[in-house]
């Protein structure tokens, strides 16, 4: 049942993506005149403050759309009852459109996909007078969802933006259950920036 979910979840988000991409390449014929392609890098200070390494990357395609890359990693122990080290690693692709302001610059709503990876070292635990051993292991996710958020450009410089967005998350590969207590084994995933960064063209 999950994975018919998964599937339908899965060919609704390519489908969604195709027929957006296709507006925007539409919308980019129609006033690729007029088009700045500005371009923005930027990182969340508060990811940062938590233990989280991330950076962003945005294009505007069009006079209404970009396209916005981020990437997190994290060596930071989650779990420290549980395990004696994780990593983890997620990237996040949104389409991006602007209704009401010029990207990419105002109001936002984007389609996602955010995949993520953990890699995890198990404690050794004792029970009833057995010892179990230290194991490595791993454990995969993707989630679709929506977001929607808005940007600011000051002076043509310096960017500020805030998002928030929410999807399905469907996780495989931890064969033992040990990822049950991380974010990444949830069922759904609240993801989000309040980014600082750099605008240039």
């Amino acid at each position: 049942m999950m994975r018919a979910i998964f599937t339908v979840l899965v060919i609704a988000s390519i489908v969604s993506a195709c027929i957006t991409i296709s507006i925007a390449q539409t919308s980019l014929s129609n006033d690729s005149s007029n088009c700045q392609h500005d371009n923005v890098i930027s990182t969340d200070p508060l990811f940062t403050a938590a233990g989280y390494i991330n950076g962003s990357y945005e294009r505007a395609i069009s006079r209404k759309f970009s396209l916005h890359f981020s990437a997190y990693y994290s060596f930071k122990n989650l779990d420290e009852a549980l395990f004696s080290s994780t990593n983890f690693f997620f990237t996040h692709a949104q389409l991006r459109f602007y209704p009401f302001g010029k990207a990419p610059k105002g109001f936002f709503v984007a389609p996602y996909l955010l995949y993520g990876i953990c890699f995890y070292q198990t404690r050794p635990f004792y029970d009833y007078g057995y010892t179990f051993p230290s194991q490595p292991g791993s454990v995969s996710s993707i989630s679709p969802g929506v977001a929607a958020g808005y940007k600011f450009i000051i002076e043509k410089r310096i960017a500020l933006e805030i998002f928030y967005g929410a999807g399905p998350n469907f996780h495989w590969g931890d064969n033992n259950g040990y990822a049950n207590s991380l974010p990444i084994a949830e069922k759904w995933i609240v993801t989000g920036i309040a980014g600082i960064g750099y605008s240039f063209r």
